[in-house]
């Protein structure tokens, strides 16, 4: 047995990876997604299933190159691609990274997300990753900014300067899982604000990373924010998006930090 084999069977011993989806052991570097065979095989990669291609939503019609919003919502962002659909097992992965301080959660997210990039990476020439800001007291809060922790693994992977104060979020605004539709298009147009020159931006192609999408109204406003300042291109890339949007006076069932799960 080799010295790096033998580390590698002391380190499993002591911090097995643990499926990010059911949390049943592996054993270490058994999987870089960190997924048992069964989660695996329920999970719907959407890399697998035909996707809108603007927003990256699941298509149920057949033949169709769009959904039905992006038929008639005209989106600042060039293009959104995700992991996964926002639901089950998925769904609670992301609570849990999102608001259980399972910041470890972090590595097999960014190796998901960087396969479900390597065909964008492929054919173009990106310049800098980014991410969606929180606001001062949601850090306080949280203690860390999943989205930064995803880009700066993508940034670092992909060989791409991360620019992680690219944005700044000054106001405190309602969480947009609690928001009608229109009031989350809303919440978010003048929320946000770029810290970096007009000629840092100008010519340049980026990915934007969220944890989710939804409506698009964050990746909207802030790769508004960038377009106005002359940027080429905006990738958005989350890992999940939400299969369902929700129109005019409607709101999601239910706070995603009251469905957030510790295992």
């Amino acid at each position: 047995m080799s010295v790096k084999t033998f580390w590698e069977s002391c380190v499993s011993l002591m911090y097995p990876d643990r499926c990010l989806m059911c949390g049943n052991v592996l054993g270490h570097s058994k999987s870089q997604f960190c997924l048992c065979p069964d989660c695996a095989k329920k999970s719907i990669f959407l890399d697998e299933v035909p996707t809108c291609r603007i927003c990256g939503l699941p298509l149920k019609e057949e033949g169709a190159r769009l959904c039905l919003t992006c038929q008639t919502h005209v989106h600042d962002f060039d293009r959104a691609v995700s992991c996964f659909a926002y639901k089950g097992r998925s769904r609670q992965a992301v609570l849990r990274y999102k608001f259980s301080d399972r910041r470890e959660l972090c590595r097999p997210f960014a190796a998901l997300m960087l396969a479900r990039l390597q065909p964008f990476i492929h054919n173009m020439q990106f310049d800098a990753v980014l991410c969606a800001p929180l606001s001062m007291n949601r850090f306080r809060q949280r203690g860390y900014n999943q989205s930064g922790l995803q880009a700066e693994r993508v940034a670092k992977a992909l060989d791409l300067p991360f620019w992680k104060d690219a944005f700044e979020k000054p106001v405190e605004t309602p969480k947009q899982s609690s928001l009608h539709y229109a009031d989350r298009l809303r919440n978010v147009r003048r929320a946000f604000r770029l810290s970096v020159p007009r000629k840092a931006i100008e010519g340049k192609r980026f990915i934007l990373i969220d944890d989710i999408i939804t409506t698009g109204a964050t990746a909207d406003a802030l790769s508004g924010l960038l377009k106005h300042a002359g940027a080429a291109y905006v990738l958005v890339a989350t890992i999940a998006v939400t299969e369902h949007k929700p129109q005019e006076g409607e709101t999601e069932a239910a706070s995603d930090e009251a469905a957030s799960i510790i295992f």
